[in-house]
């Protein structure tokens, strides 16, 4: 009987302590407050800066996630990306580098693209993308290539 308690006992107080975090919130709730913003938060003809961006394709066509935070600022060294929302889900992308970054936005933009070569979208939710119209002002890596020449 006493084996019994002490198990009952040893098991009440340890169950707490390895109890699994519960996420029963939103992550808009979450996020607000913590004070991120996303891309997703952005009204239409916002603008926002992000120091990462990962594209991924789907159907011959680059997305990016609308969950990557906004950011105010890039350090010299630094590299971002500063996306204008549009309508219908639907971004411009324009690639910046810090003064010492010791690279070009260009090649920060191609990078960008070639995402899009090794990365797929089908498993991720539509409703986490957001289709990149233009990256640099040039709508396919064809004429960013060219732009790179």
């Amino acid at each position: 009987m006493l084996k019994t308690t002490a198990i009952s006992i040893y098991m009440l107080t340890t169950t707490a302590a390895f109890s699994q975090f519960a996420v029963d919130a939103s992550r808009h709730e979450i996020r607000k407050a913590s004070g991120v913003i996303a891309l997703e938060d952005l009204a239409v003809g916002e603008v926002g800066l992000v120091s990462y961006l990962s594209g991924c394709a789907l159907d011959g066509k680059l997305y990016i996630s609308n969950l990557q935070p906004v950011t105010e600022s890039i350090s010299n060294y630094g590299r971002g990306f500063r996306v204008k929302r549009l309508q219908g889900n639907r971004v411009e992308i324009i690639a910046e580098v810090g003064e010492k970054a010791g690279t070009k936005p260009i090649t920060e933009a191609l990078n960008l693209a070639d995402d899009g070569t090794l990365n797929d979208c089908a498993k991720i939710p539509a409703d986490r993308l957001f289709a990149v119209m233009t990256i640099n002002g040039a709508p396919s890596a064809t004429e960013l290539i060219r732009k790179a020449n």
